[in-house]
């Protein structure tokens, strides 16, 4: 009766443990498609939408940047 107990409680736990795992990759796999929702190897589309996004992000920083140099000039920009 306790080895019955044993085996099933060992084959309980390796279950969900196995479901845990999946769910787990499964969370992963989401994160990766989401955030690289296009394939670049195959997708000159995704290649350019990467570029643009890259580009907005330097103007944003090299703005942020002009502006702070420009305080410390003391320049406001009108």
């Amino acid at each position: 009766m306790i080895a019955v107990l044993f085996i099933f409680s060992v084959s309980l736990t390796t279950i969900s443990g196995c479901k845990i795992q999946k769910q787990k990759e499964n969370d992963i796999n989401k994160y990766v498609n989401g955030r690289h929702n296009f394939d670049l190897s195959r997708n000159a589309e995704g290649w350019k939408n990467l570029l643009h996004n890259f580009q907005k992000w330097r103007l944003k920083i090299l703005e942020q940047n002009m502006k702070i140099h420009h305080k410390s000039l003391g320049i406001e920009n009108k």
